[in-house]
Formats: structure tokens, C-alpha cells, sequence
């Protein structure tokens, strides 16, 4: 084996050699080209999950007919509650009805994520408290053996496996589903260092951790201040929603309606108190549409998606009020071209998220062109008129998103049309109170946008720091 060479014509860079002693009862390359290998050579033993586990089981599941609410059921674990952060989230929380016979999870289980998309199989968290929950078939509990394994630690170390893609590589695919089976999970190995190193990288991760998490506080309370900000400046005040019987009575003349959507939500007293507001705001108000030199939208063709090609944008590509072009779709250059015959962006042009989640904004700079705009995207091209950073805040603020949900009453998936978004009511400053608003919002979103990197740069380093140890 030593001997062998690979011919000089051949690229190195997708080739490797193993020895047969080192196959694990599989041959796909993938699986060894993983940092696997790269995890289980540093100078702790390696052992199979199998070996420092003392029980692995996967939870039931549960269609919408087997659901219950919160106020007869339990919350039923699924891989939505598996947070980024590797904690439990309970923001999208499905209930089941109360059964003796299936498992309830206990402090310190440790949740693998055994079936998703590609990217996401193998997520993992761990249960911190006591909390009635059931889990999903989509999740495998695992229960350690804590003379040999810390639970918190595996923890870590999963999540580090699955940042590094392992599980990615070593997945296998099925109808758009991928999936690490039981078996391979057990045989799967990771370093296992000492007990008191084990307990070191838990520390350090941990107290990144809630570094990382203070930081992302503090620049939610920044960012959530834009919005405040704007109401005060501009002297709107967004009255409190009030749901009782009473306030839900109402009488409107017809006069007020004609030519309008006569339905009792659309004129709601909330929604007429709030247009009431708007209006008389500190400033004149104009609608959009006379602001603006373009508002469109882009194209109803479902596109077909290769792996290069024209970047197609979409609203999960619109965060923090700018273009994120990570995880972006493509199509076809011939089709990119005859879309943007339609619309073609330019730079300062501002996009705004019209289809599911509404009201998210960003501005087109000179680097995101080209592009194409997916129909879950309005463009609107400011004129000479307004700052367009100004009329993106704006947009993206409560002023603007409750005006835009007025108009979503009694659809399935919310779509908000381009008629109703140019009467939008906008109120209107000087341009250079536009620029003053402007420029105290961007300290605002600089502030917040290094606190978020600081938060994780504390994490990436302690991560570091442990692959280290580890390798």
C-alpha cells in the first residue's frame, strides 16, 4: 500500500487511499473523505456512540388527527424544536393527547435529529430541565452512561460533527428525506476524552454560550428600537389591539366603505384608529405609489433549480434588511435573462417580502446584481423624492406591516398585492429629516450588527479552542 502512487495525470484533490482494515462494513467514499477520520486521530480514545450509551430509542408519530391542543395535551418534541443554538425551542409547539404507554423525556436525554434534509439531519439538543414531552419518530433519544460519557458533552460533540457536515456525508437519501439509522448511529465513534476534560469543554462551551446569547439579547433590544423610534420621530401612535366583544361591535357608514371591502375585520375600529394615526402625523403623508418610480414584482415561474446558473432570491434570502446570498437558489442563465427583461433590479432599488412573512425589507447594492426576483418579492424604485434607506425602514416598521396585514384577512398563505401595497400611506419629512432618521437608525443596526458578531466569534473561538483539544 505504501508503494502505491496515483498517476501524475490524475487530480489528488478528490482521491485518497484506505486500508482495508480501516473500512467500517461500508464502501461508499463519501463516508471516509468525512472529518470523521480527521475527529477520531487526536489524542483521545475513540468509542462508538453504541459503547458509552445505555439506551437509544426513537419517539412516535403523529399526524394532525393524533394532535391535541395545550390545554389537553403534551408538548411533542419534533425536529422544529431543535434551535440553531442546539437548545430546545418551544415557539412552534405541537401537542399530542396524554398516553401512559409511550415515553415521556427526562433531564439530561440527549436528542438526535435522525431524519431531515441534508443539511439539517443530526441536529441534537439535550432536555436541561423536568418538563412533561414526548419526541417524534424524526428524534432518537440517547441515554449515556455518565462513567464513561458526560450527556452534555456528547451534546457538544454531535453538533460539532454536524457543523463539520459529517452526518451530511454520511446520511442516506430518500425522497427529498435524509437520515442516519440506528445502527450506524451506534457504530458511529467520537472522542471520548476523561471525565475532568470532558467537564472543561463543557464549561468553556457553556459559558460561550450564554456570551453568545447576552450579546444577541442586547442587539434584539437595539433592533427592536428602530421601530419605537420611528413611531416617536414621526409622531404615530399604534393604538393597543383591543379583541373584547364590546370593541368588536362597531357601526360604520356606508359612505365609509363605498367603493371598498365591506368585511368587518378590513374596517375594523383597530385598523381605522390606526390609518387615523398615520394620518395625522407629524409630517404630510403621501401614498407610496406617488413616491416611487417603479413597484413590481417578480415572476410567477416556478424555476428550475441547478447548482449554477442566474441567483434566484426569495424571502428567506431577505435578513437583518439586506440580501443574504448564503444557501441562494439558481436557474438557468436563458431564463435569468428572459426574467429580468421583466424586471430588471438596480442598485438602491428596495425589495420588500410579500408572500408568507410579510414586511421584511433590504436594498439592492452594487454587489447583489445580478439577480432575478422570486414572486414572493415586491421591487419598489424610489423617486428623487425620498431617501430610499428612509423609505426601507419605514416599510419594514409597524407603520407600514399593519397597514399591509389590514389587507391578508381570509387567504390561505398570506399574499399581499401590489395595488395594495402602492396606497400604502407613508409620512413624509424633509429630505433632510429623512437623512437624520436615517443615519440614527444605521448606528443603531451597526451596533447591533457587531454585537452579533462578537457573540459569534466568542462561540467560533471556544470551538475552536475544543476541536484543538480534541485534534
Amino acid at each position: 500500500m505504501a508503494q502505491f502512487k496515483f498517476s501524475t495525470k490524475l487530480g489528488k484533490t478528490n482521491l485518497f487511499l484506505i486500508d482495508k482494515s480501516k473500512l467500517e462494513g461500508r464502501l461508499d467514499p463519501i463516508f471516509y473523505a468525512s472529518d470523521l477520520t480527521k475527529f477520531n486521530s487526536g489524542k483521545f480514545n475513540s468509542l462508538s456512540i453504541g459503547k458509552v450509551a445505555i439506551s437509544f430509542k426513537s419517539g412516535f408519530g403523529a399526524g394532525k388527527k393524533d394532535q391535541s391542543d395545550a390545554e389537553n395535551g403534551i408538548i411533542h418534541i419534533r425536529p422544529t424544536n431543535l434551535g440553531k443554538d442546539g437548545l430546545l425551542k418551544y415557539n412552534k409547539n405541537v401537542y399530542v393527547p396524554f398516553n401512559e404507554k409511550a415515553d415521556k423525556l427526562e433531564k439530561d436525554d440527549v436528542l438526535f435529529n435522525n431524519t431531515n434534509s441534508q443539511e439539517l439531519v443530526g441536529k441534537t439538543t439535550i432536555v436541561t430541565d423536568n418538563k412533561d414531552l414526548y419526541y417524534s419518530n424524526h428524534i432518537t433519544r440517547i441515554k449515556v452512561n455518565k462513567n464513561l460519557i458526560l450527556p452534555e458533552y456528547l451534546w457538544i460533540i454531535l453538533n460539532m460533527y454536524q457543523e463539520h457536515k459529517i452526518f451530511y456525508s454520511i446520511c442516506t437519501n430518500w425522497n427529498n428525506q435524509s437520515g442516519v439509522g440506528l445502527e450506524l448511529l451506534k457504530k458511529l465513534k467520537i472522542p471520548v476524552p476523561d471525565i475532568s476534560t470532558q467537564k472543561l469543554i463543557i464549561r468553556d462551551f457553556i459559558d460561550s454560550h450564554n456570551l453568545k446569547n447576552k450579546k444577541e439579547k442586547e442587539a434584539k433590544i437595539l433592533l427592536d428600537s428602530i421601530d419605537n423610534l420611528l413611531l416617536k420621530e414621526l409622531g404615530v401612535s399604534i393604538p393597543i389591539k383591543d379583541n373584547s366583544l364590546s370593541n368588536r361591535i362597531f357601526n360604520i357608514s356606508f359612505k365609509e366603505i363605498n367603493g371598498n371591502r365591506i368585511d368587518s375585520y378590513y374596517n375594523s375600529e383597530y385598523y381605522r384608529s390606526v390609518l387615523e394615526s398615520i394620518k395625522n402625523s407629524k409630517y404630510p403623508v403621501k401614498k407610496l405609489i406617488d413616491i416611487t418610480d417603479k413597484i413590481t414584482d417578480g415572476t410567477h415561474h416556478t424555476p428550475n433549480y441547478i447548482s449554477q446558473g442566474a441567483r434566484f432570491i426569495s424571502v428567506k434570502n431577505i435578513k437583518n434588511s439586506s440580501i443574504s446570498f448564503k444557501s441562494i437558489k439558481h436557474t438557468s442563465f436563458e431564463e435569468g435573462e428572459k426574467l429580468e427583461r421583466r424586471v430588471k433590479p438596480r442598485m438602491n432599488d428596495i425589495l420588500l417580502t410579500k408572500i408568507g412573512t410579510i414586511g421584511k425589507t433590504a436594498i439592492i447594492r452594487e454587489e447583489d446584481i445580478p439577480f432575478n426576483i422570486f414572486v414572493s418579492l415586491a421591487l419598489i424604485r424610489p423617486n428623487q423624492t425620498v431617501s430610499n434607506y428612509y423609505l426601507s425602514e419605514v416599510l419594514g416598521s409597524s407603520i407600514c406591516k399593519i397597514q399591509f396585514t389590514r389587507h391578508l384577512k381570509g387567504v390561505g398563505v398570506p399574499d399581499l398585492h401590489l395595488e395594495n401595497i402602492a396606497t400604502t400611506l407613508i409620512p413624509f419629512p424633509s429630505l433632510d429629516k429623512q437623512i437624520e432618521l436615517e443615519e440614527r437608525i444605521l448606528a443603531k443596526r451597526k451596533m447591533a450588527e457587531n454585537l452579533q458578531i462578537e457573540a459569534n466569534n466568542a462561540l467560533n473561538k471556544t470551538k475552536q479552542r475544543i476541536e484543538k483539544m480534541l485534534l
